[in-house]
């Protein structure tokens, strides 16, 4: 099937209007099976912690997933623009992830997402959503509001955060049901935070094997187009050109896709993706 890409660079058209900016979309199948996840694709891992591996054992998509099986497992993908800026500072975001919960694990995992990471001093970070999975007491609790429900073991379930910056708050459905509503973005966890959302964290000290599959962190309305690199208000080969060029020459501030300081093939990835997904 011909993408909206390849068609653009045949024939010079603007790609299609999606109004959507994409800052996360992981479904894991491209990096080698059972290879670490720092260093690829955008993630790290959190100082002090384990790294995650990439796993066939279960998959909501594909054939590979994320897979936390160490103690202390500790995740982060930072979004932020080439020069270490967090991109989403206003406007409406929807957080997806895939979470499979083995009912053979014992522990906790959590899903974070903070809106200040300092990469110096990580306990002074500041964090927005904090969801927790308990395999022991099979409930999933929305921390620091008292939502709960109960944990759906053994299969795949979705997770979904439906932000909004500019009105400084959020909801949180768990397979697709409402678990927490009208929360204060800035203020639900650590409290004195900002309007923006800067890292994910994924951590477990010990709920192992736990798992989590198609990551998604999108603009939900627009407000931007990254991938408009010149900036007439459509997406064509022009723009392309102009990526790969800001690519070629190692500029960080227009081909840093991915956010992580570096240019790869996750940089055209992003791009692709978000050309394809057209502008506003």
């Amino acid at each position: 099937m011909r993408t909206a890409l390849t068609i653009a660079l045949a024939c010079g058209v603007a790609a299609p209007v999606l109004a959507q900016t994409t800052l996360i979309d992981d479904d894991f199948e491209s990096y080698a099976l059972d290879s670490i996840l720092t260093g690829q694709g955008g993630w790290d891992v959190w100082p002090g912690g384990a790294d995650a591996t990439v796993s066939n054992d279960q998959a909501a998509s594909g054939t590979q997933c994320f897979k936390a099986n160490e103690f202390e497992v500790d995740m982060i993908y930072r979004m932020r623009d080439g020069s270490g800026t967090p991109i989403a500072t206003s406007g409406q975001w929807t957080f997806s992830c895939q979470t499979y919960m083995s009912s053979s694990a014992v522990g906790d995992f959590y899903v974070l997402l903070l809106n200040q990471f300092n990469d110096a001093d990580p306990a002074m970070s500041n964090w927005s959503m904090q969801v927790r999975f308990g395999t022991i007491d099979g409930i999933v609790e929305s921390q620091f509001d008292a939502n709960t429900t109960d944990l759906i073991y053994d299969e795949w379930v979705p997770l979904r955060a439906e932000i909004d910056l500019d009105a400084d708050s959020f909801d949180i459905y768990y397979n697709d049901v409402i678990l927490a509503e009208d929360l204060i973005w800035s203020e639900n966890v650590s409290g004195g935070g900002l309007t923006q959302i800067d890292v994910l964290d994924l951590y477990t000290p010990n709920a192992n094997p736990s798992y989590i599959d198609d990551v998604l962190l999108v603009e939900a309305d627009g407000g931007g187009c990254r991938a408009d690199i010149d900036g007439d208000g459509v997406l064509t080969i022009f723009d392309f050109l102009a990526f790969q060029n800001a690519f070629d020459a190692g500029d960080l501030s227009i081909a840093d896709f991915d956010g992580d300081g570096v240019l790869t093939i996750f940089d055209f990835l992003t791009f692709q993706n978000e050309f394809d997904a057209g502008c506003p």
